[in-house]
């Protein structure tokens, strides 16, 4: 049931429970943080209620009988939460029944909003808790009953309360209403001109649009499915009117708009939660994410380049196009408060949750100064309601999967499949990260990216670390993978609905994606054995290897889309172009060297074919 279908009743509850959520959210952010027990059950307690209401049930009763019970766990942990530390090790049966009620009401609201994949996993780790005796091997364990699960689960901050629930009841729901308020205070409709306007004009105008606008939508929501519903309304039917096939006008949309979620400053709910669980800072992770971001959207961008030359697309007419000058204006009603964020957590290093307030302060501001600003009461009412329904996906998707992550400690599975898998890579390191990517990838078809990256994080992370890895390079190449699932066949949601918006084929779709965004699967690795793509080494270091990396990216263009350089490209010119451009990917002068003389010898014989073609042609004229 839609939420426009719904009730007026239904509907009023949504907009008192949202309006109190962020009540509750702004509070305690200007004016302390509660105890994290109270702060991340409260939390958890408005995101399920919410749901509830906002996906019902055939039958409203139980869904009222559902929301209240969301309420009785939290009002419990208060009443108890100046005593439960002193117990030493004492579990009630009151303490277990709350458990089991808020593991019940978790699990169906995390059913109703993303869908049975994360419970089922949790369920299964749940019965791997329970099973340990009966089970053969590493596997093996003394087996956790109810009692002995409550406190690791219920009642400390390594199950359903960590540390990945913490981060959504703090900082994550300042980020989602600052993207949410700058929708409302008309960014959107302002990063659709600006696009237009830098873009247009170009050969391919639209499909460079998608490109520059949902790059730029997405660091603002971080959310590839919704970005593509956004952007690709507009950007879809533009790119099929122009010349480009449906499926390739829908790819285009669906690989710029998950890129939207490693897009700094504002990078989606993983990158926040990857702050949290290990402890690095927001502003490092987003200047480490800067130049795999760069080279992902360079790749999107010199493959639709290519694909217009190749097409013989031509770019959209001035009178079709907003004024530059009058879009760049405008634009003040983000640079502001992108500014004011980017200023706060590079160069000031203050904490992410100071840098989501006063960045939303902004965004308020610069709408009430700006012509271009478009903020309402009703504006800000809706803005309230989107953050909360964006900010239920992120705390359900982490408590559960703080679920899975309390079974992995309580168990010492963690320890068994990390010393199993550092001593695979000890060998094989390239076998291991194959293995975390392709992990990443499986998880991030069906869950939420930031789910997706917790589970794997816990499972993969410290045996990457171990391995010899740096800690923000294993967990930027874990985020990564997860993040573009998204796009990946068999199970790709941002393809599958650009397809929709273009009426072309889903599997089509998915696969044109994965060749456009092939630099994703790509420059991780990359990044891995050349962490000066993180930003970490020498500055001289760092340009050699980001100018070289840009190079290889034009090569993988040029190798993917055929054509380079105004000439198509054989398939041995492809072939050696491919090989070129992941030697320059690769850093390294060697690697460089090499590469670059490679990517010459593809595009230069694939220009003197050329010529000699058209020479002989006019020989024969």
């Amino acid at each position: 049931m839609k939420n426009n279908a719904q009730p007026v009743w239904r509907k009023r509850i949504i907009l008192v429970l949202a309006v109190g959520l962020g009540a509750f959210q702004i509070y305690t952010a200007l004016f302390g943080i509660l105890t994290p027990l109270m702060q991340r059950s409260i939390h958890l307690a408005f995101a399920c209620m919410m749901v509830f209401f906002l996906k019902p049930s055939k039958w409203p009763a139980l869904d009222i009988i559902l929301a209240v019970a969301s309420v009785v766990p939290a009002v419990y942990l208060l009443s108890i939460i100046n005593t439960y530390i002193d117990r030493v090790g004492e579990v009630y049966l009151a303490d277990q029944i709350f458990y089991v009620i808020l593991a019940i009401i978790l699990l169906e609201a995390t059913r109703r909003s993303m869908g049975k994949p994360l419970v089922i996993i949790a369920l299964v780790f749940l019965a791997y808790n329970w099973a340990g005796p009966y089970l053969p091997g590493i596997m093996a364990h003394n087996g956790y009953d109810l009692e002995r699960q409550t406190p690791t689960q219920f009642l400390s901050f390594n199950g359903i309360f960590g540390s990945p629930l913490g981060a959504s009841a703090t900082y994550i729901y300042m980020f989602i209403l600052f993207g949410a308020l700058l929708n409302a205070s008309g960014a959107g409709r302002v990063f659709m001109d600006l696009s237009y306007a830098a873009a247009g004009r170009f050969r391919g105008g639209p499909g460079k649009i998608a490109v520059v606008a949902s790059a730029l939508f997405g660091t603002i929501s971080g959310a590839p499915v919704a970005n593509v519903s956004t952007t690709g309304a507009f950007t879809i039917p533009l790119m099929k009117k122009v010349g480009y096939e449906p499926h390739f006008a829908a790819a285009i949309e669906a690989v710029a708009s998950t890129g939207g979620s490693i897009m700094p400053p504002v990078m989606g709910a993983a990158a926040f939660i990857m702050s949290e669980m290990t402890g690095l800072p927001y502003g490092e992770i987003c200047v480490a994410a800067a130049i795999p971001a760069i080279l992902y959207y360079a790749s999107v961008f010199f493959s639709v380049d290519f694909a217009a030359a190749k097409l013989g697309l031509k770019g959209l007419p001035a009178s079709e196009l907003p004024n530059i000058k009058e879009a760049l204006k405008n634009s003040l009603l983000f640079l502001i408060p992108f500014g004011v964020l980017i200023y706060l957590l590079v160069i000031a290093n203050v904490s992410a949750l100071k840098a989501g307030i006063w960045s939303t302060i902004a965004v308020i501001v610069a709408s009430l100064v700006l012509p271009s600003g478009k903020l309402s009461f009703p504006g800000v009412v809706d803005a309230l309601i989107d953050a909360a329904k964006g900010t239920i996906i992120v705390a359900l998707a982490t408590a559960t999967a703080g679920v899975v992550i309390g079974v992995i400690g309580q168990t010492g599975l963690g320890l068994k499949l990390t010393n199993v898998l550092v001593n695979l890579g000890g060998s094989y390191s390239l076998l291991l990260l194959t293995l975390a990517a392709g992990a990443g990838i499986v998880l991030g078809m069906g869950l939420p990216v930031s789910a997706a990256y917790i589970v794997l994080a816990a499972i993969t992370g410290p045996a990457i670390v171990k391995s010899g890895y740096s800690l923000m390079a294993a967990h930027m190449f874990i985020m990564y993978f997860a993040a573009i699932a998204p796009i990946t066949p068999p199970v790709a949601l941002a393809s599958f609905t650009a397809a929709g918006l273009a009426g072309s084929d889903p599997m089509k779709t998915s696969w044109s994606a994965c060749n456009l965004g092939l630099a994703a699967f790509i420059v991780p690795f990359m990044f891995m054995y050349g962490p000066s793509l993180l930003f970490q080494g020498s500055w001289t270091t760092i340009v050699s290897t980001f100018i070289s990396a840009t190079i290889g990216i034009f090569g993988l263009a040029s190798a993917t889309m055929g054509w380079s350089l105004g000439q198509p490209l054989a398939w041995w010119n492809r072939g050696l172009a491919l090989i070129g451009a992941l030697l320059l990917i690769l850093p390294g002068w060697r690697s460089d060297l090499a590469g670059l003389l490679m990517l010459v010898l593809a595009i230069g014989s694939a220009k003197l074919l050329c010529r000699a073609k058209q020479k002989q042609m006019a020989l024969n004229i």
